[in-house]
């Protein structure tokens, strides 16, 4: 009888094949930022069926307290993408939100410090008000006062005038813009500033944030303030004589780009 041939891909008796997760706490496994990369696109991409999506849930939550260590790691991508897999909601809140808001307030790096305290607002907004607004003083950085603004609007949670300072700021300095910081999204949302405008529901200071951006010599912060401009009279064309002040000087920018946002905003309105 001819001898038995191994079938491709077999594993040698006594070893286990590791799951991403596992490779991934791994300091010393290569490729670790693909890794988290990888699991970032499996929990948050499309599933094919209802059961597939179950399936990734359920690995998702059961992996997550074991990816707490890793919103330290010392590879910036690999905290990065941790911090949104923690942000979502999979259960394990009472060991998920204490970590990641000890940890937002002593990141280093803009974009993952934004990136977590948006996970705390969307974990647990009401729970943690008193933290998120600890969060906008001026000590902390300009990304973490932003995010913790847009969480404190999403919660609708009270507005004070220190929100409203720490938003103008942060969009100041361009923290949340998506081709500002290493060409990455801020993943919790498309258009951060506009939704943070729209659901403060107050037009006359969303109205004083947009101007001073418009204003800026800057050209991408003046776009980011006539873009979340539209994004805000979309949702509330009501809002519109609100900006006319805005409106003009989006038309009256020396940089054609954010002077063609003027026509748009002009038509949105009852």
């Amino acid at each position: 009888m001819a001898p038995r041939r191994l079938r491709t891909g077999s594993r040698t008796r006594g070893t286990r094949r590791r799951r991403p997760s596992q490779l991934l706490l791994d300091p010393a496994a290569p490729g670790r930022a693909s890794l988290a990369d990888l699991l970032l696109g499996i929990v948050t991409g499309a599933a094919e069926t209802e059961s597939v999506h179950h399936e990734v849930r359920v690995a998702h939550s059961r992996a997550t307290p074991r990816l707490l260590p890793l919103l330290s790691d010392p590879v910036r991508e690999v905290r990065h993408r941790v911090a949104y897999l923690t942000g979502i909601r999979t259960g394990h809140d009472d060991l998920v939100v204490p970590a990641l808001c000890e940890r937002a307030l002593t990141e280093t790096d803009p974009l993952v410090a934004a990136v977590m305290t948006g996970a705390v607002a969307r974990r647990a907004p009401e729970g943690c008000a008193v933290w998120l607004s600890g969060a906008l003083s001026p000590v902390h950085s300009p990304a973490v006062r932003a995010a913790a603004a847009w969480g404190i609007a999403q919660a609708g949670l009270p507005w004070s005038a220190q929100a409203t300072a720490a938003v103008t700021e942060a969009w100041v300095h361009g923290v949340l813009n998506g081709d500002v910081i290493r060409g990455e999204e801020w993943r919790w949302s498309q258009n951060p500033l506009a939704e943070t405008l729209i659901a403060m529901a107050q037009p006359t200071h969303a109205a004083e944030i947009c101007m001073r951006l418009v204003r800026s010599t800057d050209e991408d912060t003046a776009e980011c303030g006539a873009f979340a401009a539209v994004g805000l009279l979309e949702e509330h064309p009501h809002a519109h004589p609100a900006f006319t002040h805005v409106i003009a000087a989006t038309r009256a920018h020396p940089d054609s780009n954010v002077r063609s946002y003027a026509d748009d905003l002009d038509c949105l309105s009852y």
